[in-house]
C-alpha cells in the first residue's frame, strides 16, 4: 500500500506535464524534404521561434511545452517553393493538431484541432478560400518583383477578403476571435487608405455595446478607427503614462529642461537594436543635457523578456497600448522611429529608420554645435 501511495503523486505529476504538451502533425505535398516548419509564439508584431522540424518523406513532427492556458501561434516555413506567410494556430495544453500543407495557400492549410477557438477562426479562412488561394499566387510572384501591378492586384483581393470577413462577423457572437479580427481589421483600415471597406467596418463598429468599447479590444478599435491627430515638428510633445519595467508610472514633461531623444523600437527589429549602442554613447557623453527613452512598440511580455536580454541602461518605457496609444499620436508607422524634443516640450525631429552616426548627427549638432561630428552614415534601414 505505502508503494502505491508514493507512485500516485508521481503519476499524478507525469501527467500533469504531459497535459502541457502540443503535438502537432503535418502531411505536405508542397515542401520538399530537408526544409524546417517553424513554429513560433505571437506576442503582437513579435513572432518568436518556439520549436520546429524537418520535412521527411513529406511528413513533419512537432512538439513543445506550453504553461499558459492558451498560445497564440503560427506555423510557417520559407521553402522557396512558398510565399512567406503562416498559419494561426491557437494552442492550449494537451492540444492535438493535424496539419495538411498540400498547396501555396499557407494561411488556408486545413487544420484538425481540439480546441474549440481554432474551428472559430478557421471560418473567416473558408470564408475566401478561392480569394485567397489567388492572393498566395500573385504574393508568390510578388515576393521578389514588387511591381505596381501585383501589388494592386494583391490588394484588390485582400479588400474583397476584408469585405467578406465583414459580412462574415455581422452573424456571428462578439467572442474573442471575432474581436481580434475586429481590431485586425480596423488596423489595415487606418494604415491602408487604398482599402475601401471603411464604412462597412465602422456599421460593425456601431453594434459594440458601452462595455465592448471599454474593453482593451474596444478601445484599440477605436483607437485605430478614429486616430488622433498626430504631433508634428513644432507642436508640443504629447502626454500619456509610461511605464519602466518595475511599474511606475513617468510622464515625458518630467524631463523637461532637457533635450530629450525618444527612439520607437521592437525585439523584432535589427536596426532598433543596431542603434542601442549609439543612443548609449550619446546619453552617456550629454548626461546633463540630454535624457534617452526607449518606448517599445511589442506588447508587454515581449518588452519585457526582450528588456532582459538588451540591458538597456537608460529610460526603458512602454505605455503598453502597443502601437494605439502616444506611439499613435506620434504618427509611428514603422521602427526604429526617432523623436527629438527641446527643453521646453517642442517636437524638434521626426525621423524613420537607422544609419550608423545618424543620430550623432542629429543630437550633436542641438546640444554642442561647435563638437559636430562628420561620422559617415552607412544605411541599416528600418521595419
Amino acid at each position: 500500500m505505502k508503494k502505491l501511495l508514493f507512485l500516485l503523486p508521481v503519476f499524478s505529476a507525469l501527467m500533469t506535464l504531459q497535459a502541457q504538451n502540443v503535438v502537432i502533425t503535418g502531411t505536405t505535398t508542397i515542401i520538399p524534404d530537408g526544409n524546417d516548419v517553424n513554429l513560433y509564439r505571437c506576442d503582437g508584431n513579435l513572432m518568436t521561434p518556439i520549436a520546429s522540424d524537418v520535412v521527411k518523406d513529406g511528413k513533419f513532427w512537432i512538439t513543445t511545452e506550453i504553461s499558459e492556458p492558451e498560445l497564440k501561434a503560427s506555423l510557417g516555413c520559407f521553402a522557396k517553393e512558398l510565399p512567406i506567410s503562416f498559419r494561426f494556430l491557437h494552442l492550449t495544453p494537451g492540444a492535438e493538431v493535424s496539419v495538411t500543407a498540400d498547396d501555396i495557400s499557407v494561411g488556408t492549410w486545413k487544420v484538425v484541432s481540439n480546441v474549440p477557438k481554432q474551428k472559430e477562426e478557421d471560418l473567416y479562412g473558408e470564408n475566401s478560400q478561392p480569394l485567397w488561394k489567388e492572393y498566395y499566387s500573385y504574393k508568390i510572384k510578388n515576393d521578389d518583383s514588387r511591381s505596381t501591378e501585383l501589388r494592386a492586384k494583391m490588394d484588390s483581393l485582400q479588400n474583397l477578403i476584408f469585405l467578406n470577413d465583414i459580412e462574415l462577423m455581422k452573424g456571428l457572437p462578439h467572442t474573442d476571435i471575432w474581436f481580434e479580427h475586429l481590431v485586425r481589421l480596423s488596423k489595415f483600415c487606418t494604415n491602408s487608405p487604398h482599402y475601401s471597406y471603411s464604412p462597412k467596418l465602422e456599421e460593425l463598429y456601431a453594434t459594440l455595446t458601452p462595455a465592448e468599447l471599454e474593453s482593451d479590444a474596444g478601445k484599440k478599435t477605436t483607437a485605430y478607427l478614429f486616430p488622433p491627430k498626430v504631433v508634428e515638428e513644432g507642436d508640443t510633445v504629447p502626454e500619456d503614462d509610461l511605464f519602466d519595467l518595475s511599474g511606475t508610472v513617468h510622464h515625458l514633461s518630467d524631463l523637461r529642461g532637457k533635450w530629450v531623444l525618444i527612439d520607437v523600437w521592437s525585439a523584432g527589429c535589427g536596426p532598433c537594436i543596431k542603434a542601442f549602442p549609439e543612443i548609449s554613447e550619446l546619453a552617456a557623453r550629454y548626461k546633463n543635457d540630454l535624457e534617452a527613452v526607449s518606448l517599445s512598440l511589442d506588447e508587454e511580455g515581449a518588452w519585457i523578456r526582450s528588456s532582459a536580454a538588451h540591458n538597456l541602461s537608460w529610460h526603458n518605457w512602454s505605455d503598453k497600448k502597443v502601437d494605439t496609444g502616444i506611439l499613435q499620436k506620434f504618427g509611428v508607422k514603422g521602427f526604429p522611429y526617432f523623436i527629438v524634443v527641446d527643453p521646453q516640450g517642442i517636437v524638434r525631429v521626426k525621423t524613420f529608420g537607422y544609419s550608423t552616426g545618424k543620430l550623432n548627427k542629429i543630437i550633436t549638432p542641438l546640444i554642442a554645435p561647435a563638437a559636430s561630428d562628420t561620422l559617415n552614415v552607412q544605411d541599416a534601414g528600418g521595419v
